[in-house]
């Protein structure tokens, strides 16, 4: 059924294209996100920390009328968050930062209204397709020379996350908006058929994103 549903969007927003006003511009901003993680058993005493990132691309948004329209977007987006696990079995506390990001090519579709006022509320659900995962590690001691290398990670999660989006902004005369996005996905991005799957082990992803963004056509 995930793999059907942006097709269902994109028929959906083409069913606007004739009709309305259309606006096509470029939007980018700040991603901070968190994985919402469920640990395998004896894998309890792990810290979720959040990870910083970007999005950039672009968006059509189709009138319907004054007020109500569909915005579609296409951006490069990424992801992720730290995981933290502090060991002392060695005697000494050695704790070990994981940074994964994931990189999507997401595509937005969200249901929009703009009051008369220039602020600006949306809803509705983004389809983000894995680019590539990579997870890199922070060591607060020497390990005497024992290295952790950067992994790729691509194959732990699926290929496509869906997420549900809510929405806020304000949007000037001159067109330039502002605006905060959360979107949280609706089921684990793990793969259990990943190589490094645990059983019992999930993890799903929340976003807040602050962009702006400006129209370079109008009709």
């Amino acid at each position: 059924m995930k793999k059907h549903l942006p097709i269902l969007v994109i028929l959906l927003l083409s069913c606007f294209v004739a009709q309305g006003q259309i606006k096509v511009g470029v939007k980018g901003g700040l991603n901070v996100s968190t994985f919402s993680y469920e640990p395998p058993t004896g894998f309890d005493d792990l810290d979720i920390g959040a990870l910083a990132g970007f999005h950039l691309g672009g968006f059509v948004n189709f009138g319907i009328n004054d007020n109500w329209g569909v915005q579609g977007e296409l951006m490069y987006s990424n992801q992720g968050g730290t995981i933290t696990r502090t060991d002392i079995s060695t005697g000494q506390s050695i704790e070990i930062e994981a940074r994964r990001r994931l990189n999507y090519l997401s595509l937005p579709a969200l249901m929009k209204y703009h009051s008369n006022s220039g602020v600006t509320f949306e809803a509705g659900p983004v389809f983000d397709f894995l680019l590539r995962g990579n997870e890199s590690y922070d060591v607060n001691v020497d390990l005497a020379g024992f290295a952790i290398d950067d992994e790729n990670v691509t194959d732990d999660h699926l290929g496509v996350d869906v997420k549900l989006a809510v929405g806020a902004g304000y949007e000037l005369a001159s067109g330039l908006s502002f605006n905060l996005r959360y979107s949280f996905s609706l089921s684990s991005t793990l793969d259990e058929d990943g190589e490094n799957f645990l059983e019992g082990e999930e993890a799903s992803i929340n976003l807040f994103q602050l962009s702006a963004g400006f129209p370079l056509y109008a009709r």
